[in-house]
């Protein structure tokens, strides 16, 4: 009989794929490995081998480096979701992936994974379409980063990602990680949270805490509510 880690692995497993087949369904569950972490957790570091993530419980944040050794925020990952989904890439590019709270995930082997989706079309197609919507996330983001002002970028993930970002004490990311993830710089990002809080859209407390006063008018200003970009 399976371990309840593995049949509960299995069901998400079989909800993110559903044209892989029970066989693959199942030996991605078998294969998959345990990952409990706590915040500021490395659950991949820049010097490991690349591998597949999936985010089980709690928040996962991906972190990119330049040439220069340059880090930023790219990412963030919640139950459900891939992180590190390029990691399917035979070229794929070592990333930190670092957790933001508490939870679990699961990590593959890309070559295995790749593996099994040659001998399963279904499965094949799954992993293609999520990395084709990752692409088009990836792509919508970076329109917006071009045309977009920055309160209407951070307004969007401050919106998208409301449940996570508002905290009157502790928020999932600090002020420069959510600067990052906006593609602003600090300062400006400083400026739009203190114009927000004088409309009376938002409210800091403490040194991190923010409150979101004015869910309707912090909609509006984020625009369509698009799918997540951040993922």
């Amino acid at each position: 009989m399976p371990a309840p880690h593995a049949t509960g692995l299995r069901d998400i497993l079989a909800d993110l794929l559903p044209s892989a087949t029970d066989a693959s369904v199942g030996r991605l569950a078998a294969a998959g490995r345990d990952c409990d972490f706590v915040r500021r957790d490395r659950v991949l570091s820049v010097d490991d081998a690349p591998h597949l993530v999936l985010v089980l419980d709690g928040h996962l944040g991906t972190w990119r480096s330049d040439a220069e050794g340059r880090s930023q925020l790219v990412a963030l990952n919640g139950p459900g979701e891939f992180a590190a989904l390029s990691a399917l890439s035979p070229r794929a590019t070592s990333m930190d992936v670092v957790a933001l709270d508490r939870g679990r995930a699961g990590l593959w082997d890309p070559a295995e994974v790749r593996a099994l989706a040659r001998g399963d079309a279904g499965l094949a197609a799954d992993l293609l379409d999520l990395a084709l919507r990752a692409g088009d996330r990836l792509a919508t983001r970076l329109e917006h980063v071009t045309f977009d002002s920055v309160s209407r970028r951070l307004a969007r993930l401050l919106w998208q990602r409301r449940e996570l970002l508002f905290d009157p004490r502790r928020p999932l990311l600090s002020r420069p990680q959510l600067a990052e993830l906006a593609g602003a710089t600090r300062e400006m990002t400083d400026r739009v949270i203190r114009d927000l809080e004088a409309q009376g859209i938002v409210a800091r407390t403490g040194t991190t805490g923010l409150v979101l006063l004015e869910p309707h008018a912090l909609h509006l200003l984020a625009g369509d509510d698009d799918e997540r970009e951040c993922s």
